[in-house]
């Protein structure tokens, strides 16, 4: 059923193809992202009379990214593994696409909300201590579930501490106990993880770090999306200054 992709030049045909009025995405991948899934043989897709379904596969099952402007003409596809979607919706949008998935057999997990900042501020700190990129993958591929996270590659990784966006904490054996992941667009910002040992939880290292980076870069808009359910990270945010915007993002499985 499902077709894989060789070249690019498909993934911007499949793309054009798709941009027709009413499309809806949710779909943010970089140039670079799309040729690393091409060059790793993990890039397929699906066509129909009204959008592109993107699968991107992994050991666990696909990642889903969708473009689709006609929802009556969304086919129902057998899969051989799970996959997982992320729709976000804007403060007015209804749930259509929600409900559109959820007639292709996929089921909610869980809802992520979006929250900013509204304290800005900045100090002048020294340099963040350097951290190994592999190792800082490693931590949060120990820390979060694989299927539901969107972690970040090594790549991604090295960029983030080549701009000082990687903040962290250690125990005496120079062991991660506490990572802080950003990512920069321009001139914005958005937590990508927040993350804490198991064993090093309720001792304020987590609350330490967002105030690190509120006194680093403070004085820009900061976007972070943190799961509705979760209220320690949230109170967290709370505490540092950032409350919701409205957006909200359902995350699904089939």
């Amino acid at each position: 059923m499902l077709n894989r992709i060789d070249d690019i030049k498909k993934v911007n045909e499949l793309v054009t193809s798709s941009l027709k009025i009413g499309v809806i995405t949710n779909c943010t991948l970089t140039p670079n992202q799309w040729h690393e899934e091409i060059e790793n043989k993990t890039l397929f897709y699906y066509q129909f009379d009204g959008g592109v379904f993107f699968f991107r596969l992994r050991d666990y099952g696909y990642k889903l990214n969708y473009y689709i402007y006609n929802f009556d003409n969304i086919p129902k596809i057998q899969l051989d593994k799970p996959s997982y979607v992320e729709i976000v919706l804007r403060p007015k949008d209804n749930t259509q696409i929600v409900n559109s998935f959820e007639n292709l057999g996929f089921k909610q997990l869980f809802t992520r909300i979006r929250m900013k900042n509204t304290i800005y501020e900045q100090k002048n700190l020294p340099k963040p201590e350097y951290i190994e990129p592999k190792k800082a993958y490693d931590f949060l591929n120990s820390v979060f579930d694989k299927k539901t996270a969107c972690l970040p590659t090594i790549d991604e990784l090295e960029q983030a501490e080549k701009q000082g966006l990687l903040l962290w904490r250690k125990n005496n054996e120079n062991e991660i106990t506490a990572l802080l992941h950003v990512k920069q667009d321009r001139k914005k910002y958005e937590i990508r993880h927040l993350a804490v040992s198991e064993n090093e939880r309720k001792k304020g290292l987590a609350l330490s770090l967002a105030n690190e980076f509120i006194s680093r870069f403070g004085h820009c808009q900061t976007l972070v999306w943190v799961r509705e359910d979760y209220y320690a990270p949230k109170h967290i945010y709370e505490k540092t200054g950032f409350k919701p915007d409205g957006f909200k993002a359902i995350v699904m499985s089939n």
